[in-house]
C-alpha cells in the first residue's frame, strides 16, 4: 500500500479549487508536460498539457490528446507543424522523443464545447520576438485582448 503521508503538509497548505470550467475561447498557453497513455477504447495516446499563461484562468491546464489512430494522424501532423517540427527532416517517433524540448514554448489554444465534449485545438505557436507583455493587454474570459496598445 502506498504511503500518502508525505503529501499531508502540502495538502494542508493547498487552497481549494473552485472547479470552475474554463469557458470556450482562445488562450495563450505554455506547453508544460506530456504523457503517454491508453484511451478507454484501447488506442495509444499522447496527452499534451498546456498551462494558461494570461487572464482570469491563468494557471489552469488545458490538455490536448493525440489519439494514435490512422484517421487522427493527419491532425497530429498539423499540430506538429504548428509546434515547429520539421516533418520533412524528422520522423514521427523522433518528434515525439523531442517533445520535452518544447516545454516552456507558448501556443494559442482554442477550446470549443460541443454537447458533453470539449475540443482543444492547437492554433499556432507564439513567437517569442512578438510576445511582449503590454500592461493593458490582459485577455478577457474568452482569451482575447481587451486593452489598448501603449504607444
Amino acid at each position: 500500500m502506498t504511503d500518502y503521508s508525505r503529501y499531508d503538509d502540502d495538502f494542508d497548505k493547498a487552497s481549494e479549487m473552485s472547479g470552475s470550467e474554463i469557458p470556450d475561447g482562445k488562450y495563450e498557453c505554455k506547453f508544460v508536460e506530456h504523457r503517454d497513455g491508453i484511451t478507454q477504447s484501447g488506442n495509444e495516446r499522447i496527452s499534451l498539457f498546456m498551462k494558461i499563461d494570461r487572464g482570469p484562468h491563468k494557471g489552469q491546464i488545458l490538455f490536448l490528446d493525440w489519439v494514435l489512430t490512422e484517421n487522427r494522424l493527419p491532425y497530429i501532423r498539423g499540430d506538429m507543424v504548428k509546434m515547429g517540427f520539421d516533418l520533412k527532416k524528422d520522423r514521427f517517433s523522433h518528434c515525439v522523443a523531442m517533445l520535452d524540448s518544447y516545454y516552456g514554448e507558448r501556443f494559442y489554444i482554442t477550446k470549443k464545447t460541443k454537447g458533453d465534449f470539449a475540443n482543444i485545438n492547437l492554433e499556432s505557436r507564439i513567437e517569442s520576438a512578438v510576445n511582449v507583455d503590454w500592461p493593458n493587454d490582459e485577455p478577457r474570459g474568452d482569451g482575447e485582448p481587451t486593452g489598448d496598445v501603449p504607444f
